[in-house]
């Protein structure tokens, strides 16, 4: 398969490049098996870590390292994407895991220190719960952001939320604060985050080059 598959397209998040996205459409060739091998390994192995629930429940890390064809080929396309939006491929990654929500875990807000960029992936979105609509929804809490400013510039009223079905993939810059609201459904919603050092160089200040873009556009 395709690191990134011919057509694939990238598509902007709000009115700048602080987030982008794609979707892949071969999802049902790879995922099953890489489900299977994340919850294999979320039972007991040297890469699993449990954290508590605000900090998102069971993480699975260095997939790299997991032996997986499926997991060797969604880290090639988070960095097929990262050279596609940015010239970038090449960047190292330095930290890698997976993420395991169960119901009652979600994430606080936070940034990726030392990350000029982050790339996350949905392999399973999980159960949609009729009765809170916004369970397990990645989201966007940053002052900083203009579109989550809508009422007055640099004061946060509108968390973004953007739809990520699975075969999903983000990209946005480590400086970005953003979360994941809480779960509720049954099955567990799995996600994979890569964060990467540039290997050219950026601004990380918010007022930089890097607040117009995922990394410091010149």
């Amino acid at each position: 398969m395709e690191s990134w598959p011919s057509g694939q397209k990238l598509q902007k998040r709000g009115d700048d490049r602080t987030i982008l996205l794609t979707r892949f459409e071969d999802v049902a060739r790879y995922h099953p098996a890489l489900t299977a091998r994340v919850l294999a390994l979320a039972e007991g192995s040297p890469f699993t870590r449990q954290y508590i629930r605000a900090f998102g429940g069971v993480k699975v890390e260095t997939p790299a390292q997991w032996g997986s064809p499926e997991a060797a080929l969604v880290e090639a396309r988070a960095r097929a994407m990262l050279q596609e939006a940015l010239g970038q491929g090449d960047a190292e990654i330095f930290e890698s895991w997976a993420n395991i929500y169960r119901a009652g875990d979600y994430s606080m807000p936070h940034s990726h220190p030392r990350a000029a960029a982050s790339v996350v992936y949905v392999l399973d979105a999980g159960d949609p719960d009729p009765a809170d609509p916004l369970s397990g929804q990645f989201a966007v809490l940053d002052p900083r952001y203009r579109d989550c400013c809508r009422d007055q510039p640099n004061y946060l009223t509108n968390p973004i939320m953007p739809k990520l079905p699975a075969g999903s993939m983000l990209l946005f810059p480590g400086w970005l604060v953003h979360g994941v609201n809480p779960y509720t459904g049954a099955r567990p919603r799995i996600t994979f985050t890569w964060n990467f050092r540039a290997n050219r160089p950026a601004t990380d200040a918010p007022d930089g080059p890097a607040a117009r873009g995922v990394i410091g556009e010149d």
